[in-house]
């Protein structure tokens, strides 16, 4: 019994620095998926700022998270507030079928592969850069040396009736499909 303790309290001695190496490593990367989570949905709130959805008759302005809790978590402490003479409303959607009354969508890349063919007229779609060359996302963000950054899709944006002030086009890194027109 004796030769089992020692190989007992060694376990767990390296159970315990293992979760002290560890442990900091997590948490470090839960938060910097918290500070990204943030930054998108301060970038979110304030992409209503510089667009521009057809005249309509809605009050509202609404935007939805489709995938995406952490990101719906933060923007929804704006809900409520004004953008552009409208109210933002922040839903977070359970199912795509109601994405269509949607102004913005920020739909996670996961999501978005499960999405119908993406042509819902008036409606900004933003994502997640991904590999996929035919993105159908007006807006989409990509880390570059450790910062978050977006692009536009300005030939989207005017198929859609969009207009995008020049102010988000200085900020946007510069689209390819754009460059190579």
């Amino acid at each position: 019994m004796r030769s089992l303790r020692p190989r007992l309290r060694r376990s767990h001695l390296m159970i315990q620095v293992f979760c002290l190496v560890v442990s900091p490593l997590v948490f470090a990367a839960g938060d910097v998926a918290q500070e990204e989570a943030r930054l998108k949905s301060a970038y979110l709130f304030n992409f209503g700022k510089f667009i521009q959805w057809p005249e309509g008759e809605a009050t509202n302005l609404r935007y939805c998270i489709l995938g995406a809790p952490k990101v719906y978590n933060y923007l929804k402490e704006a809900d409520g507030r004004k953008l552009n003479n409208k109210t933002l409303e922040v839903v977070e959607l359970t199912s795509k079928a109601t994405v269509s009354s949607c102004n913005l969508v920020y739909a996670s890349p996961e999501l978005l592969q499960t999405l119908p063919s993406w042509q819902y007229s008036n409606t900004v779609l933003v994502t997640d850069k991904t590999n996929n060359r035919q993105s159908p996302a007006v807006i989409e963000f990509v880390v570059i040396n450790d910062k978050l950054q977006f692009t536009v899709n300005l030939s989207l944006a005017r198929q859609l009736e969009i207009t995008i002030s020049a102010t988000l086009l200085k900020l946007a890194i510069q689209d390819q499909s754009e460059t190579q027109k």
